[in-house]
């Protein structure tokens, strides 16, 4: 673009603006008013994403993180919005315009992403057969919300961004809001703060007189909070020194949201997510077992002590409790399974009871994310199970899709993880040890339906497919 066509473009900016603050002068009426500027900063936002391409992705990752969810209730239906549903609809507005110039490249990858969405777009008009409309219209915003992360992914992989876009800002604002969210998180659970929607509040019971919420900050559930925190902890810890400064990510910004990333996940009393950092560390342990040293060995002992000393400073009454349950759900896991998996496999035996008694209803499902709130059982209910849910509400495609997904990012992240390029590595590490983590915490909760942290993951996988083509082909895999 050239400099005379961008001055033309502001000047087309600024006269929209001050047409729009005229008539916001000329109107009394203060809704009318309001909803005059809501359009002229649409108009500006546009004007932005389509000069910028590549600027609705860094904005629709910081609103997922940082935004909690706002009260959308239609002909007396809650429905889930986020304010990052705007920033899409931005997104898919620039896409729609440069379309012609998107490079979607072919691979297992982008195949397997393909058959995801398309296995659980398929499957949604079932959810007027076994539901009713309310179920299907969320199950719908539901299906868009897990698409955005996919779509984010593929633009950043192969979308016309600037010819000089740089990764590094991106990443480093996930960082930044990493800690912020990370803080945001003890504090809300400290101090019990209002929420802004009906949350899935979770509680836990220790010395006081009444439950405490576990720790959320701005997710839907405590679990989501947990597993960001595991994701961005294995991010930070399988980057190393070398590929942090390839990434160009300062020292400080890296390690400082590590305390309070640990604490907040600590907080959230989330175990699937701690068991899924535990895989996710172990995996990372062995593909550095060569350059591992005892003095980084050692660092991390000391910041867990730390950590947990100041978690029990936090809140002593009730981590000592949950200690307990985290040793009793070790040491009676095969005594008592159920009781360990919070009565979960009750759910999946019922589950497993209706597949048998109605196979042909799991030939193409009941609907994506439609279990939990289907009149079509005696109660509705939560699968707690990812491959158990895409079963029930994809069927076979949905399942097979997922299982095909898992094997062609592991698969893809593992080659790139021995790139000889710092920076790809350490991308290749975190994807890899991360997502064998997801995919064992998948097996005591619906992972999909935390979307932002989805988004966040695929994010980087859309950066590393990019930097991956940057390099030289011989000796980097492209996407897929």
């Amino acid at each position: 673009m050239t400099a005379a066509s961008a001055r033309d473009r502001n000047s087309w900016v600024l006269a929209a603006l001050a047409a729009a603050a005229a008539a916001a002068a000329l109107v009394r009426d203060v809704p009318a008013a309001a909803v005059i500027w809501v359009a002229a900063a649409a108009a500006v936002a546009a004007f932005y994403f389509l000069a910028r391409p590549a600027a609705w992705t860094w904005w629709f990752v910081f609103a997922g993180l940082l935004l909690p969810p706002l009260p959308l209730t239609i002909a007396g239906v809650e429905l889930p919005f986020h304010p990052a549903m705007a920033v899409f609809a931005a997104g898919l507005l620039v896409i729609w315009v440069r379309l012609g110039e998107w490079r979607i490249e072919r691979g297992p990858v982008a195949t397997a992403s393909a058959l995801l969405l398309g296995a659980s777009l398929v499957s949604l008009p079932w959810t007027l057969y076994y539901s009713n409309a309310g179920v299907a219209g969320q199950s719908f915003i539901r299906w868009v919300l897990l698409a955005s992360g996919f779509v984010l992914m593929f633009w950043l992989a192969g979308g016309p961004l600037d010819a000089d876009w740089d990764h590094a800002p991106l990443l480093r604002m996930i960082l930044a809001a990493a800690l912020v969210t990370a803080v945001f998180a003890v504090i809300d659970f400290q101090y019990q703060l209002p929420r802004s929607v009906r949350f899935s509040e979770q509680y836990i019971y220790g010395g006081q007189t009444a439950p405490v919420r576990r720790a959320q900050g701005v997710f839907y559930d405590a679990s989501a909070l947990g597993n960001f925190c595991a994701m961005m902890l294995t991010f930070i810890l399988a980057l190393g020194r070398d590929a942090r400064r390839a990434l160009r990510l300062p020292a400080w910004l890296l390690w400082t949201p590590v305390p309070a990333l640990a604490l907040a996940l600590v907080l959230s009393f989330s175990r699937g997510s701690l068991a899924s950092l535990i895989v996710a560390l172990g995996a990372l342990a062995w593909m550095r077992r060569g350059t591992l040293r005892l003095r980084s060995m050692a660092m991390l002992v000391a910041l867990i002590a730390a950590i947990a000393v100041t978690g029990l400073l936090v809140a002593p009454d009730l981590l000592l409790p949950y200690g307990s349950r985290l040793q009793y759900s070790v040491t009676a896991f095969f005594a008592n399974p159920n009781e360990v998996l919070s009565q979960r496999l009750d759910t999946w035996t019922n589950l497993g009871a209706f597949i048998l008694d109605h196979p042909a209803q799991i030939i193409l499902g009941i609907g994506y994310k439609s279990l939990p709130y289907t009149n079509y059982f005696a109660r509705p209910m939560v699968a707690d199970n990812m491959y158990l849910a895409m079963l029930m509400e994809t069927g076979v495609p949905g399942l097979f899709a997922l299982l095909a997904f898992c094997s062609a990012v592991l698969a893809w992240s593992r080659r790139l993880a021995h790139a000889e390029r710092d920076d790809l590595a350490g991308l290749g590490r975190f994807l890899f040890c991360f997502w064998l983590g997801e995919m064992v915490q998948m097996l005591s909760g619906d992972i999909l339906t935390f979307w932002r942290v989805t988004a966040v993951y695929l994010a980087i996988l859309g950066v590393a497919f990019r930097e991956s083509r940057r390099a030289a082909r011989r000796q980097i895999p492209g996407i897929g």
